[in-house]
């Protein structure tokens, strides 16, 4: 092979490790947006469920509000379990 072959075919290995970095560091952002969207919701929620959102609630919709507030910390609980799971994962394997 020529030389102008081997520069071709190191760009491209070059082109290709940039973007699995830069698609590493656009999952991690992912995640952590992920678990936050999650407690946003919890607490969202939980403000609705709150003492001075129940005085205009009915039970009902009280306690609705309070299951969804316990359904999201869960999702970010799990999400973020997950994650670290994931993460701990791939250090190993990487690193």
């Amino acid at each position: 092979m020529s030389g102008a072959v081997y520069r071709v075919h190191w760009l491209k290995a070059k082109e290709q490790n940039e973007r699995a970095h830069e698609e590493a560091i656009i999952v991690e952002h992912e995640m952590l947006w992920t678990v936050e969207s999650f407690r946003f919701k919890q607490r969202e929620w939980a403000a609705r469920a709150g003492p001075s959102a129940s005085t205009h609630l009915s039970v009902g919709h009280t306690e609705y509000a309070m299951k969804q507030a316990a359904m999201y910390g869960t999702f970010a609980d799990r999400a973020c379990g997950a994650f670290k799971r994931t993460e701990a994962i791939y250090r190993k394997n990487v690193m």
